[in-house]
């Protein structure tokens, strides 16, 4: 379920044929940038997904839904965790042929690629084109090395993995916010843990926010290509919002977008 201005629906009752999701998008940043970005404008709308994570998002939308004419391409490996296989007519681990070793995500291009080959295979299908950007890591040259590269591996290691830092930090996030955590740890000698911790260290809250538009940039350009290719009606929207400021307080009540194109 999503909320559009004041309207909620079923994002599966929608009228679209290919809805592109963008991971962690914030309404106000992509206000900001779409316009310069895509070639057509389309039409813009504030919307709720009462979601604060990708999990809850699916678990929302697809479990126990009749997702049989939709081609849904992943970015999220554990995208089997969080529904059962069967629920799509075709889920593509696109993160499974494409990962990007370098910056330890699929960048958009490759998600381009994908969609692209997959929509002249199944010409009659919908398609959920889940692209993991804005969401980091975030793709300048600068930020390589700033924190261990993930592979699909390590992610699922971290995922079963049940590290005393990360919990100690993510219970100091929870409670006092990202960046009054920060600043504690860094006056007490501590590393930061997490990915945004160590940008905020090296660049501050400007780098936190320059990287995040440098990836919805980079993927608003990806989705002309789906554009030049689409006879019907693109949607595109976001799972969850995301909090440059770092506080996780009141998170689901925070805007995504919902473009309409046609």
């Amino acid at each position: 379920m999503i909320q559009v201005d004041n309207d909620i629906i079923d994002i599966l009752k929608a009228e679209w044929d290919i809805l592109v999701i963008l991971d962690g998008c914030r309404y106000d940043v992509f206000e900001q940038v779409y316009i310069d970005q895509l070639n057509t404008g389309g039409k813009l709308k504030k919307a709720k997904t009462f979601s604060s994570g990708t999990q809850e998002w699916m678990c929302n939308n697809f479990y126990n839904k009749d997702c049989s004419n939709i081609i849904y391409l992943d970015p999220i490996i554990m995208f089997n965790v969080f529904i059962p296989d069967d629920t799509f007519f075709k889920t593509i681990m696109v993160w499974d042929t494409d990962w990007d070793y370098d910056y330890g995500t699929i960048l958009p291009s490759k998600m381009t690629d994908v969609a692209l080959e997959q929509i002249r295979q199944h010409p009659k299908k919908q398609f959920i084109i889940h692209y993991h950007q804005p969401h980091p890591p975030y793709l300048l040259k600068e930020y390589l090395g700033i924190d261990k590269i993930n592979t699909p591996s390590t992610i699922m290691n971290n995922v079963n993995g049940n590290r005393f830092s990360f919990f100690y930090q993510g219970c100091m996030r929870k409670f006092f916010g990202y960046s009054r955590t920060w600043k504690w740890l860094m006056r007490l000698g501590v590393e930061p843990c997490d990915y945004y911790g160590k940008i905020y260290k090296k660049y501050g809250h400007d780098g936190l926010v320059r990287g995040y538009r440098k990836n919805l940039e980079l993927v608003l350009y990806e989705i002309n290509r789906l554009i030049d290719v689409c006879d019907g009606k693109i949607v595109v929207t976001s799972d969850h919002s995301h909090n440059l400021n770092g506080d996780l307080r009141g998170l689901k009540d925070q805007f995504v977008p919902w473009l309409e194109i046609t």
